[in-house]
């Protein structure tokens, strides 16, 4: 009998190390939500380009295709993605909601699906989080040191994420 692994989709927060506790199943929804849109988002153009030249040919496909984008680049702005780095993207929106920022659209309808919020408290403390382990991993030359203050801030951000 052939093993395989596959990677266990009903239960995200299994997959996650360091998590302070289980995520609930309204949570697990979200981040699929999330992750659906984050992906649609991305590729829409391309399915807008397709239907474009379906519909008037290259004309269509390029114009279609140039909303699409458009169209991606609003939805993932509203649910609070910024960048091409996801990781450095979450901490310039954590940044922006601690100086006051107001959430998007999408954003706010993910966080209040998911019960939980992202306040200015907590992405102050998230932000504080990062500042501190970026100020140790530039003073430190050791590259495993650098791996331990990642993982302990990655820890640290999660305890406060799912308080």
């Amino acid at each position: 009998m052939k093993k395989t692994n596959r990677i266990k989709f009903a239960g995200l927060s299994d997959g996650i190390p360091d998590m302070p506790r289980r995520m609930s199943s309204r949570e697990m929804l979200t981040d699929q939500v999330f992750l659906y849109l984050q992906i649609g988002s991305q590729i829409l153009f391309l399915f807008a380009g397709v239907i474009g030249y379906i519909w008037h040919g290259v004309l269509g496909a390029i114009a279609l295709a140039l909303v699409g984008y458009v169209v991606g680049r609003l939805l993932r702005r509203s649910m609070g993605i910024r960048g091409t780095n996801s990781t450095e993207g979450f901490f310039v929106r954590m940044r922006e909601r601690a100086n006051g920022s107001r959430r998007g659209f999408l954003e706010w309808s993910l966080e209040r699906l998911r019960r939980t919020h992202f306040t200015e408290v907590k992405c102050k403390a998230i932000c504080d989080v990062y500042d501190d382990a970026m100020r140790k991993r530039r003073n430190s030359c050791d590259p495993s040191a650098q791996r331990e203050i990642l993982k302990n801030m990655d820890k640290r951000i999660k305890e406060i994420s799912y308080d």
